[in-house]
């Protein structure tokens, strides 16, 4: 017994499940264009500086896409200087997925040697944002500002002094 091809929805489905950046990609930038324009001065969202107040590689992105959909690429790079970069791979990906899914490919995977450039340039962009930040005035104070788990580590501090 043979059996029946699958249907459309089935195809679609399981494409998705392989390929989730096909709808994760259009939906953030839609989202973004039509998102707020109150974005400079958000709540901090990042698990790792909420729990160490410190910034991390992706710090400011959410903010940064916003301000680039509103074209407002200063803003965009202040808020996090990787955001160009991660708009042209996530849009070139994009496209080029799309591109090959049209003409009846699958999507092309990736070099090997893609996502460790990729892991290098973050884990560096990363070290070189702490550095940046314990030269800024008053690193301490920022970070218990940021964490609520380092205001808990500075109360226990205080108490041991």
């Amino acid at each position: 017994m043979t059996q029946a091809p699958p249907t459309c929805w089935q195809r679609t489905r399981r494409l998705l499940l392989r390929w989730p950046g096909l709808v994760v990609v259009p939906v953030v930038l839609i989202v973004a264009a039509l998102g707020s324009l109150s974005w400079q001065h958000g709540p901090v969202l990042c698990p790792f500086r909420l729990t160490t107040g410190l910034p991390c590689a992706g710090c400011g992105l959410t903010r940064a896409f916003l301000a680039l959909m509103h074209g407002q690429w200063q803003a965009a790079i202040g808020f996090n200087q990787l955001t160009p970069f991660v708009l042209v791979w996530m849009v070139s990906w994009w496209l080029v997925a799309v591109v090959a899914l049209v003409r009846g490919r699958d999507v092309p995977a990736l070099p090997r040697w893609l996502p460790r450039l990729g892991l290098i340039v973050v884990v560096s962009f990363w070290i070189g944002r702490i550095v940046w930040f314990a030269t800024q005035a008053q690193p301490w104070q920022r970070m218990i500002a940021d964490s609520p788990v380092m205001r808990v580590v500075d109360a226990v501090l205080r108490r041991l002094a």
